[in-house]
């Protein structure tokens, strides 16, 4: 009898298991089906981007201003939005301008606190749509919208949008280039103020195994901190990688290998050089 009355037990708590379970299963869908039922608004180049829709993070109503704009539409429920964080960080710090402003907008609310706090990307960067529409079938999703907020570009990759961003020559090329080193040194420098050698480099290259023994008989006379940025091609994860080619464009680069030599006095930058000349432009650009 004992025995049957604690199987009895164990049915009636798997039955209050279950019924928890299909509560909130059916809460999920129910409301998962509304936000399915959202108008789909599917924008196109040419299209007013709907800034009608957009309300701030403390509810105040949104204004675009006239100058141009990335929108980053994202959802916290996206795995591949939260892996592209590292980028977008890297958007706002180099890209954000008195010329270009960058805005994300959610689908939904947004992840929690630490989240953002780690990619260090404000509060005040975050918009959200009313929940009558979506802008999108699909996350993340990334438009350039000009000063009279018509849709200039629509992609999903970053690495596009920044590509645009270069063509349509929105932000003089000298202030790209200033955030894109700071961003660099803050980064990925150890100790600011000694001598550096950036060195953007891709895997199979031969023209940089070429300049892996130059820089090594340099290292021989003369100490440096060596940093390895690889292209976005790169598919080891233990190496610093130009994931999304930020820097490719930011910098200008047009050809590995390239460098950046950072100095007490300053910092210059080396692109396509012959061999038989390269060696003498790092030690000149050291000040040697």
């Amino acid at each position: 009898m004992e025995v049957i009355m604690k199987k009895s037990n164990i049915a009636i708590v798997i039955a209050g298991i279950a019924s928890v379970l299909f509560i909130c299963i059916g809460f999920y869908m129910m409301n998962y089906t509304k936000l399915d039922n959202r108008e789909i608004l599917l924008l196109e180049y040419g299209d007013t981007f709907p800034t009608d829709h957009l309300y701030n993070a403390d509810d105040s109503t949104y204004i675009h201003d006239n100058r141009y704009y990335i929108y980053v539409y994202l959802s916290k429920h996206c795995g591949s939005c939260l892996e592209n964080f590292s980028s977008i960080s890297k958007l706002f710090k180099i890209y954000q301008t008195p010329e270009l402003t960058i805005k994300i907008i959610w689908e939904e609310e947004t992840p929690p606190m630490k989240v953002l706090e780690k990619y260090e990307i404000s509060t005040e960067s975050s918009l959200f749509m009313d929940k009558s529409v979506k802008l999108s079938s699909s996350v993340p999703k990334y438009y350039i919208v000009d000063d009279n907020n018509n849709v200039v570009f629509v992609d999903n990759t970053i690495k596009k949008i920044v590509e645009k961003i270069q063509s349509l020559d929105i932000v003089d090329n000298n202030t790209l280039f200033t955030n894109a080193a700071d961003y660099i040194v803050s980064s990925y420098v150890k100790q600011s103020g000694d001598d550096t050698i950036i060195y953007f480099t891709m895997e199979g290259c031969k023209d940089c195994q070429l300049a892996d023994t130059i820089i090594e008989n340099i290292a021989k006379e003369h100490p440096f901190e060596l940093i390895r940025i690889y292209s976005y091609h790169t598919e080891n994860p233990q190496r610093i990688c130009d994931k999304d080619a930020i820097f490719l464009n930011a910098l200008g680069i047009d050809w590995y290998p390239s460098f950046l030599i950072l100095t007490e006095s300053g910092q210059s930058f080396i692109g396509r050089t012959e061999e038989d000349e390269l060696e003498s432009c790092i030690i000149d650009a050291f000040g040697k």
